[in-house]
């Protein structure tokens, strides 16, 4: 009895994990999304005429950030995936 109430709290803590990895990979998809757009976005603008280029000083970090976020979460979330599986 004891034995199944040890499982099944460590399994809905598991759960819960599970969610939280997926956030990050979540955010990390929309933070390189958004590194994607400013790195491309002074193309377009130089497409529609203006004279100026100018590259925002965030695109890398949010394009290694975001990736970092993405990788880290889907590592975190296929560790927790394996953990359920021997619970």
């Amino acid at each position: 009895m004891r034995n199944l109430a040890v499982r099944n709290e460590l399994s809905n803590q598991s759960l819960v994990r599970l969610r939280n990895h997926k956030f990050y990979m979540g955010g990390g998809v929309v933070v390189f999304g958004a590194g994607v757009f400013t790195l491309f976005m002074p193309f377009i603008v130089a497409l529609l005429g203006s004279p100026i280029m100018s590259f925002s000083c965030w695109t890398p970090l949010m394009l290694f950030g975001g990736f970092g976020t993405f990788v880290m979460g889907l590592r975190g979330y296929l560790r927790e995936k394996d953990y359920l599986k021997n619970v």
